[in-house]
């Protein structure tokens, strides 16, 4: 903020400098300057800086917005610990939801999850991948899926409703 309260000086002064070029004029020439002051009482020759000090000035400042720029920390990053994908859920064809999971998780593991999601047991939630069953030992590394690859869930069309129900609910809270 001092920096920029400098930088705001160091233009106002800028302005003064270049408004003034004419009273320097005058100043350089004596009889100019008798002129002058005799048409104006009360006249007064505002501050003029040399060229050290305006440099001094800038100096200052320049060393202020390196000190103030160093106490800012760099933007902060967030990187997972464990490479993760985006995997869309449907539910019984319909009802889709996004999952981030870890690329190496077990589907015994994100089907848990799920089934939790859903206030199901695993017992409860079948997961198929283009068409083949999802084994407890299968991870989305060793299937090649990527972001966005859709993953269909199956449960029973009684619990359907139900499982519905709760994961909407969860994603109000």
């Amino acid at each position: 903020i001092k920096a920029m309260e400098l930088l705001n000086q160091i233009d106002s002064t800028k302005k003064k400098l270049s408004n003034t070029d004419s009273i320097a004029n005058t100043i350089n020439n004596p009889s100019a300057l008798q002129q002058r002051s005799k048409s104006t009482q009360n006249y007064t020759i505002p501050n003029i800086l040399t060229v050290e000090e305006r440099s001094n000035q800038l100096s200052r400042a320049k060393s202020l917005l390196t000190v103030s720029s160093s106490k800012v920390p760099p933007a902060v990053h967030i990187v997972p610990s464990v490479p993760t994908v985006t995997l869309t859920i449907r539910l019984n064809g319909s009802y889709t939801m996004k999952s981030i999971v870890g690329i190496n998780s077990s589907f015994d593991k994100i089907q848990s999850d799920l089934a939790s999601s859903f206030n199901l047991g695993t017992n409860q939630l079948k997961l198929t991948f283009d068409g083949d069953t999802l084994t407890a030992k299968d991870t989305p590394s060793a299937l090649g899926m990527e972001n966005d690859d859709m993953v269909d869930a199956t449960v029973d069309k009684n619990l359907f409703n139900k499982a519905v129900e709760f994961a909407n609910s969860k994603k109000k809270t």
